[in-house]
């Protein structure tokens, strides 16, 4: 009987799921530190509702029900953050990236696990 040669396993695509039903993230997207957590947003503005979507390349994708034009978008991110998170708004805040869609926001008062347990949408996708 010959032997088949050694072939590796091919690479899985599917998401592999932490023990509490969260998916595992890059620690570039949310991360805890010694001022909070910081966590990296994607954000669509003018949505038909706010809600968190998924992931979108190296960030969490935000659709945001509001224009961008004078600081409305920011402000229901803001928002919307701090009730998902139950945190007071003032634990909120925009470090950088505040006239984009790309944005780090820091969270006082939380974890980075409980951050992702709320925010990510069932069966997590990519969006």
């Amino acid at each position: 009987m010959e032997s088949m040669p050694f072939e590796p396993p091919l690479r899985s695509t599917s998401v592999r799921i932490h023990s509490r039903g969260v998916p595992p993230m890059s620690s570039l997207i949310v991360r805890d530190g010694k001022d909070g957590v910081v966590l990296i947003v994607h954000v669509q503005p003018k949505a038909a509702r706010t809600a968190c979507v998924g992931i979108h390349g190296e960030a969490l994708k935000i659709r945001i029900a509001a224009a961008p034009a004078g600081g409305a978008a920011n402000r229901e991110l803001i928002r919307f953050l701090a009730d998902e998170l139950s945190l007071p708004t003032a634990a909120v805040h925009i470090e950088s990236g505040e006239g984009s869609r790309h944005k780090r926001v820091r969270l006082e008062g939380t974890t980075a696990v409980h951050v992702m347990s709320r925010l990510m949408p069932k069966g997590a996708r990519n969006a």
